[in-house]
């Protein structure tokens, strides 16, 4: 790669131009600029086009630099361009030409009025504040900024590595004063610095730097020994060059955070206020009040209240065209400092309740009225006295608020888990017939028990069946037990529930007759009975009968009394089982509850005719 380095400033006698680093540029250690890579700068040939209209020569007692137009009588350059004569620009050697192209001059030439340097740069000479403007006298009546157009500034904190950027110049190692581009990228920054890649050589210090976007966001200034650089317009710098540019940016508005203030005697706060537009160039704001006897405010918009009353405080900006104002109403009262929970962490099981006592210091606060509010009501309620009540397990805070949302406290809640501990249900003991069913209801205890699921199993399901919501269903007759369980994180609690099934009924059809005692005589009547001898407690009966009627079936039946009148089981009355003489035992083969037993005579060829019949007690 080859590298040409020329000093900061072109130094020309007798038609040959000489290079060399002024004492100055030595002092604050300034490299020359460099052609990097192959020479790829372009020459303008037509300046008057814009943005080389706004490109200037800048004659500098002996020497050169570049510049550009940014307002109506303004120019950017680089401070080292026009530091050593700052205080004593008004010689005939100095002046600036804007859009100069050789012998050229479109636009005539301009003096200079005024240099503005950075203090920074005045005190140390640094390549991190090497920037200047310069203001120019009229020529002919003609501002420089009537003639070509200003070249517009952004404020650039950031620059991206890759941006494209721009420049154009006029070069010492070139035709005398002939405009030249360059293009390149961004290579790197600074805080204060852009580095790039463009070709630029002596005599181009001050040319303004491009964004792709024409407008200007640094100054070229040096080089380093693989690319060149120049000063970014950050903040300070954007400042700066809009302060003294004549190109200022006056504000429309002003922005307050708050336009009532309550306070109390004694107490300050602080109002925030924004100046509109953001790039106002002056943002200086002044603070005032129409009643110090009330409140009082420093240049820092900090209030303070002084005595009971409303005043306003105004805030307006420095060139005394925008004001914006604020209501302050001072108050004579105790404002709260501090809230004491008795408890901070409280610990509760699902459907428990606790109330928790706050109190508002000092004890002479003027409202005391707190407001409480939970962060997760699905875990915890708590309610305007501070009642917290535990919905599920988890962890919730409970925030307590003094009235006026200054002072805040939490209380951290934790519901724990409630075991289960019992199963109770409504029957124990349940009898169904085939094909009947019925729903149990059972439930957990405690009532606060956190799970409360329950698992219904039967335990013999081809007596009886039983569903997930405790419908059991008889299928057989038979006695079985229905197993309900709970099972938990804390273990399995059991309960049993016999179910006892029957063989379901059917009714005969019977015409009975609407007297009794035809045909069975009174003994027989008043000598037969239930007996339950054995110890499974079947039924048997103790039959009399002297000699049956032969004109008639002799028939046993069981005679529903719950149900009514219905008459079941029909069958012939065996007497083969004789104890004594006239004295029969019968076994029916089953306990009987909620039925009796019924003895008939039946009509031989109408079966369903009764004759006679008595219906059999307890003896």
């Amino acid at each position: 790669m080859k590298k040409f380095k020329l000093g900061l400033i072109g130094i020309f006698l007798l038609g040959v131009s000489f290079v060399y680093l002024t004492p100055e540029s030595q002092a604050v250690g300034i490299e020359n600029r460099t052609i990097i890579g192959s020479d790829d700068r372009l020459q303008i040939t037509d300046t008057t086009k814009a943005p080389y209209q706004s490109s200037v020569f800048i004659a500098t007692d002996g020497g050169l630099g570049s510049g550009a137009v940014i307002g109506k009588n303004s120019v950017l350059t680089a401070a080292h361009v026009v530091n050593k004569f700052r205080n004593n620009p008004d010689k005939d050697s100095i002046y600036v030409i804007p859009g100069r192209n050789g012998a050229t001059l479109p636009y005539g030439k301009f003096k200079i009025k005024e240099v503005f340097i950075p203090q920074s740069y005045i005190d140390q000479p640094n390549p991190d504040s090497d920037i200047a403007v310069i203001t120019l006298e009229q020529n002919n009546g003609k501002s420089i900024g009537d003639l070509v157009a200003p070249m517009p500034f952004v404020l650039t904190d950031k620059v991206n590595k890759g941006d494209a950027v721009t420049t154009s110049g006029y070069p010492g190692d070139k035709t005398w004063g002939t405009l030249w581009a360059a293009f390149g990228h961004v290579v790197g920054e600074t805080k204060t610095r852009i580095n790039f890649d463009m070709d630029v050589m002596g005599g181009q210090s001050g040319s303004p730097i491009y964004n792709n976007q024409q407008q200007i966001i640094g100054v070229v200034a040096y080089a380093s020994t693989f690319y060149n650089f120049g000063t970014k317009l950050n903040t300070e710098f954007f400042d700066f060059v809009s302060k003294h540019s004549g190109n200022l940016v006056e504000p429309t508005d002003i922005l307050v955070d708050r336009q009532k203030v309550t306070l109390n005697i004694g107490d300050s706060t602080d109002v925030k206020a924004t100046v509109l537009p953001a790039n106002t160039t002056n943002k200086q704001l002044h603070w005032d009040t129409t009643a110090d006897q009330i409140a009082t405010v420093d240049q820092n918009g900090t209030i303070t209240g002084t005595g009971l009353g409303v005043t306003i405080i105004d805030v307006t900006s420095d060139n005394g065209k925008i004001t914006e104002y604020i209501e302050v109403t001072v108050k004579n009262e105790v404002s709260p400092k501090e809230i004491v929970l008795e408890q901070e962490q409280v610990e509760l099981n699902i459907g428990d309740s606790i109330d928790i006592k706050a109190t508002v210091l000092p004890e002479n606060t003027t409202n005391k009225q707190l407001h409480w509010d939970t962060t997760d009501e699905g875990i915890a309620t708590v309610d305007a006295n501070g009642r917290i009540t535990a919905v599920q397990s988890g962890s919730t805070s409970i925030r307590v608020t003094t009235d006026d949302g200054t002072i805040k406290k939490q209380i951290i809640v934790t519901v724990n888990e409630v075991a289960p501990e019992e199963i109770v249900v409504e029957k124990e003991n349940i009898e169904l017939t085939a094909g009947e069913s019925f729903t149990l209801n059972a439930s957990v205890l405690p009532e606060n028990t956190t799970d409360k699921e329950l698992f219904w199993i039967s335990l013999d399901e081809s007596i009886a069946d039983v569903d997930d919501y405790g419908t059991i269903t008889g299928l057989k007759p038979g006695t079985t037990e229905i197993l309900i369980l709970s099972v938990t994180n804390f273990g399995e609690i059991e309960k049993y529930v016999t179910v006892t099934v029957k063989e379901k009924l059917q009714p005969v059809a019977l015409t009975f007759p609407s007297k009794t005692g035809l045909y069975f005589p009174k003994q027989t009547i008043t000598e037969t009975g239930e007996i339950n001898t054995t110890a499974d407690k079947m039924t048997n009966i103790l039959f009399h009968l002297r000699k049956p009627n032969a004109s008639y079936d002799l028939k046993i039946g069981e005679l529903d009394f719950n149900g009514g009148t219905g008459v079941y089981n029909v069958q012939s009355l065996p007497l083969d089982n004789l104890i004594t003489q006239s004295y029969y035992a019968v076994s029916i083969g089953k306990k009987l509850d909620n039925s009796k037993i019924i003895i008939m005579y039946v009509d031989k060829k109408v079966p369903t005719t009764v004759k006679d019949y008595f219906i059999v007690g307890k003896k």
